[in-house]
């Protein structure tokens, strides 16, 4: 696959729209209820900076009734074919033309028999697929599960607490300590009697909300509860544990 070949293969095409076809929208304005489709082929591939790219793709209207007509449209060994299956006398198939632009301008039209470019089935759903900048929801510096080299534990939670920037006086550097996913799975699962899941004032529910919502505020309120303390000071009196 290269940028001056195809975008697609003529079976992955065929597949694309037979996947297409498999899983329709809702449209109350056809006969039928549906029209088209939301499922997207995504391909990837290396790019000319040495790195991973991301290029969405979708079969045309016309490429899904193609493939639904009882197999009208078919993949060939040629990567950058479709072919228009044979009509016999068990199956109709109608004359298919598609149009390019000639060496001197012109528009020409040509028989889709027996091949056909599939370039002519593919649309592009690309759009912005990664920021220029990241800014992250989550940051990673608490424990992941189940690493034997690093487990979680109440030492790590008390480690992860006691970080230089998680202070009153620096309500992001507090809300950056709960943006942790890993921390926020580790006090759901062990911490539950201190903060309940469904509370949505003292609990998990809350702290997600905060997330969420990146409230450095709400964030720095919500180590002043009760129920943060509590969590606190029940990590304070485990120094010398090393179990979660």
């Amino acid at each position: 696959r290269r940028p001056d070949t195809y975008f697609l293969r003529s079976n992955e095409c065929v597949l694309a729209a037979r996947l297409q076809n498999m899983n329709p929208s809702p449209c109350k304005e056809c006969d039928d209820g549906e029209f088209g489709s939301k499922f997207v082929t995504v391909v990837v591939s290396g790019n000319q900076q040495n790195e991973l790219d991301y290029v969405a793709y979708q079969i045309s209207q016309q490429g899904m009734d193609l493939e639904k007509a009882e197999g009208i449209l078919e993949w060939t060994s040629k990567a950058d074919r479709c072919r228009v299956a044979v009509p016999s006398r068990d199956r109709y198939v109608p004359a298919i033309f598609y149009q390019d632009v000639s060496e001197f301008g012109n528009k020409t039209t040509h028989s889709a028999q027996p091949y056909f470019p599939v370039d002519y089935l593919v649309v592009s759903v690309n759009g912005p697929t990664f920021p220029q900048e990241s800014d992250p929801l989550f940051s990673c510096s608490f424990p992941i599960e189940n690493r034997i080299t690093a487990p979680q534990s109440v030492n790590a939670l008390r480690a992860h607490l006691n970080r230089p920037e998680n202070k009153p006086f620096r309500p992001t550097g507090q809300l950056k300590c709960l943006s942790d996913f890993h921390f926020i799975a580790y006090l759901a699962g062990n911490h539950t009697s201190v903060l309940p899941l469904d509370d949505d004032k003292n609990g998990i529910k809350a702290l997600c909300s905060i997330v969420a919502e990146r409230d450095a505020q709400r964030a720095s309120e919500f180590m002043q509860t009760d129920a943060w303390l509590s969590l606190v000071q029940i990590v304070g009196a485990s120094s010398s544990d090393d179990g979660a």
